[in-house]
């Protein structure tokens, strides 16, 4: 049985597109104890595009509305033990500053969502660019694109997160670092 919600352990994760937060998560959910559920919120942009959202640089107001709904309710119904979020609300606030959007009462709602679900997090982890994206349609490959979505969250995390952890170098040694933070949640208290 899932644990009540202000026991969850909620784990979230940003970074610039393609620098292999989904790989990072799925890898590191398969470590967690048999007796703990798990459950991971993925990234919606694929779904969102389906529905007529547009994304990246071609975002207007309605389509950062769209990424706070899903993402706000994504947060809500969270009922296993083990979160692991791929994205959350600071990614829209990233590419409302990065599309020159941040302003005004948006920018407002957007920040004190963010401001509210950063501290919902057990941990915060980061992972910076250390390769080039993989072009799949969706994400943004250019990489000048990507240093500044990379800045601004960078920005951001510090902010309003400033204890992030920033996970580094190959997959088995981001998965190792992220497990060995979060097995320090894990221990019985």
């Amino acid at each position: 049985m899932a644990q009540a919600a202000q026991n969850q352990i909620k784990i979230a994760f940003s970074g610039a597109p393609g620098v292999g937060k989904s790989t990072v998560v799925n890898e590191l959910a398969k470590k967690i104890p048999a007796n703990l559920t798990t459950a991971i919120v993925t990234d919606v942009a694929r779904t969102l595009v389906k529905g007529g959202v547009k994304i990246n640089g071609e975002s207007e107001y309605e389509d950062y509305l769209a990424f706070l709904a899903v993402r706000f309710k994504d947060m809500l119904q969270a009922t296993a033990d083990v979160m692991f979020y791929e994205r959350t609300l600071l990614d829209v606030l990233v590419f409302m500053q990065l599309n020159g959007h941040a302003s005004g009462w948006l920018e407002k709602l957007t920040r004190e969502l963010v401001q509210w679900q950063l501290s919902q997090f057990t941990i915060y982890f980061y992972i910076p660019i250390e390769f080039n994206a993989q072009n799949d349609g969706v994400r943004i490959a250019d990489p000048a694109v990507n240093r500044k979505v990379d800045e601004i969250t960078l920005r951001l995390l510090k902010e309003y997160r400033p204890d992030f952890v920033t996970l580094t170098g190959s997959v088995e040694e981001r998965v190792g670092q992220a497990y060995a933070k979060l097995n320090e949640k894990l221990r019985p208290r």
